[in-house]
């Protein structure tokens, strides 16, 4: 039964500490090394891949350039993203 206590109180300490090394960590990062990031070219790509991501896509997203096949499903055809 002791031993038993002794696992239990030593699991909740674990837990308690990693979720306050976690909070500090959490604030570290969003002072100085967040604001770098606002300022590095890293954040540029992410907004660009994040309006990337926003567009539609459709028929005009894609240059096709011929037929390889035909089948069941369709056309088959090489094409390449614009």
């Amino acid at each position: 039964m002791f031993l038993l206590n002794i696992y239990y109180t030593y699991s909740e300490c674990a837990f308690m500490l990693a979720a306050d090394i976690a909070q500090l960590v959490r604030a570290y990062l969003a002072d100085e090394p967040f604001k770098q990031f606002l300022d590095s070219m890293l954040f540029y790509r992410y907004l660009q891949w994040k309006w990337l991501e926003k567009r539609p896509v459709d028929k005009h997203t894609f240059r096709l350039y011929r037929i390889l096949g035909k089948g069941g499903f369709g056309e088959v055809c090489a094409c390449q993203f614009s």
